[in-house]
């Protein structure tokens, strides 16, 4: 083997540098040091880049054991030049190996010092592999970096304060605007009218923003077709200058107009909706002061008729056979007026007593309430022979003295409105759907055309004459209202000639 010793001479001027082991010692670099070849120290880094565990593996070897074959020839001459010329500085380029055998690309700069009262050379190594690693590592990430930059949904950019100009930005902002890339020098000249003062004063505000404070402007801007786009830009520091004051900023700006087109929908509707509310408190108040007159005035009311019925009987009595037949008919068609008149009195003050005399709602048991209502109605149960009909109920929850007049009014007008051809039959029914129970009346009566299917739940309305339908045209009126009072619907199913049947929603007893 090649002997570097032998072709150094003995005769090399001592350096003027004193001892530099303390100082190799924490170098941030690999430093070994050797004696013609021979090496007499090595730093940790060196024993990490050369893969010896402790520093006794290294000493003493000569350099050309660690390197290639190929490249003993380039560290003979650097070494025998070094020695030779005290050169400074003496940069060399050479493949070495590992104590694993890998081949490592190494980069050395040496110079001639005094290690311990011997000349010797002192190298300072790179290891290029390393170098080139990190590299393509840093260059791997900006290219990732760039490419999430690229599908990114948002244009990030650097832009320069001073300037107004973008330093860096992942694409052209105004292409978001319909222009074509670089067709707008400045996004500012892009501002609508109504944003563009606006604009140049969060400009200005983006120069006080502090480190790590960030923020955030909604903007109106102008495509090149004339639509208004809303973007919202977050800004962050950057950079700063000597004073301490913003000098460039990093920010991100996304097209937020679907989203401010439908929260401008959206307050519109707010808006509309609290109109609405207002109308509805107003007829609200206006539905209750309505209520209260309609009592008032029905139970006020009531007391008149009496005293006309009352007269008219008395003129009646008073008759005699010489009046004449056409004075008695106007006395009973006085009486049988206010008779109807009371009648209709009496439904309006249940009509009223509905939301006015409601009580607290509690566990009511459907069959001992039907069996109440069935002996209400017994005398017109017998007199028309009608069957009743209902087993194994649910409880609900409600007010019982309501609902016993909700089934009673839809019963009795099952019996009204029966066949003259068939006894009336009532089937009371229950399930549940959605969390509710649905009570199905159906009867086997005269049937009702569709068109009138919503106008029956209107007050006063009659679809009948009052010659054979006796009635105030109030009763399922007063069913409407106390099914709504318990958060329920009732509608109806219905064909002339082929019976009815009423539908009504109510919360079970278990909820």
């Amino acid at each position: 083997m090649f002997n570097l010793q032998t072709q150094i001479p003995n005769t090399l001027p001592v350096a003027e540098q004193n001892d530099f082991q303390n100082i190799v010692d924490i170098s941030p670099f690999p430093i070994l040091i050797h004696k013609m070849g021979v090496v007499v120290y090595a730093n940790a880094l060196t024993l990490e880049m050369f893969g010896y565990a402790n520093e006794q593996d290294l000493l003493g070897k000569n350099l050309l054991e660690l390197t290639l074959a190929e490249d003993r020839q380039k560290v003979i001459g650097a070494v025998t030049k070094g020695a030779k010329e005290k050169t400074g500085n003496a940069v060399l380029v050479s493949r070495m190996l590992t104590n694993d055998g890998r081949v490592i690309h190494v980069e050395t700069k040496s110079y001639t010092i005094n290690f311990k009262g011997e000349e010797c050379r002192l190298a300072v190594a790179y290891n290029y592999d390393y170098i080139t690693q990190v590299e393509k590592e840093l260059r791997d990430k900006n290219i990732f970096i760039e490419k999430i930059n690229q599908t990114l949904p948002l244009h990030v950019s650097i832009f320069d304060l001073p300037t107004m100009k973008f330093i860096y930005r992942n694409y052209d902002i105004a292409t978001t605007l319909g222009y074509a890339e670089d067709e707008v020098e400045n996004i500012m000249l892009l501002a609508h009218p109504d944003y563009a003062e606006d604009a140049m004063k969060n400009l200005q505000s983006f120069l006080m923003l502090k480190e790590g404070e960030i923020k955030a402007v909604v903007g109106k801007y102008l495509t090149k077709t004339g639509e208004v786009k809303h973007l919202i830009t977050r800004a962050t520091p950057f950079l700063f200058d000597e004073a301490g004051r913003v000098q460039q900023v990093l920010t991100t700006t996304a097209d937020i107009s679907d989203l401010q087109n439908t929260r401008e929908q959206l307050d519109e509707k707010v808006k509309e909706l609290s109109q609405k509310n207002e109308q509805l408190e107003k007829y609200i108040t206006s539905n209750t002061e309505l209520e209260k007159f309609a009592y008032i005035a029905s139970h006020d009311l009531r007391e008149p008729i009496r005293s006309i019925v009352g007269f008219t009987q008395l003129l009646q009595k008073r008759a005699t056979d010489k009046t004449d037949p056409e004075t008695k008919e106007f006395l009973g068609n006085i009486i049988d007026s206010a008779q109807r008149m009371n009648t209709l009195v009496h439904g309006l003050l249940d009509y009223s007593r509905v939301t006015s005399t409601g009580k607290q709602f509690e566990k009511v048991d459907t069959n001992e309430l039907l069996k109440k209502v069935a002996d209400d109605l017994k005398a017109t149960i017998e007199e028309n022979k009608a069957e009743i009909i209902f087993k194994n109920l649910p409880a609900v929850q409600g007010d019982e003295i309501q609902l016993r007049q909700l089934f009673q009014n839809l019963i009795s007008n099952g019996i009204k409105f029966r066949s003259e051809n068939k006894k009336p039959r009532i089937e009371i029914t229950a399930q549940s759907e959605n969390g509710k129970l649905v009570f199905k009346i159906q009867d086997n009566g005269i049937g009702l055309d569709k068109k009138y299917h919503e106008k029956v739940f209107q007050i006063f309305t009659r679809l009948n004459s009052t010659a054979k339908y006796q009635g105030s045209g109030i009763g399922l009126a007063v069913c409407k209202k106390i099914v709504e009072r318990h958060a329920g619907e009732i509608w109806l199913e219905s064909e002339t000639g082929k019976g009815t049947a009423f539908y009504f929603t109510i919360a079970s007893a278990q909820l």
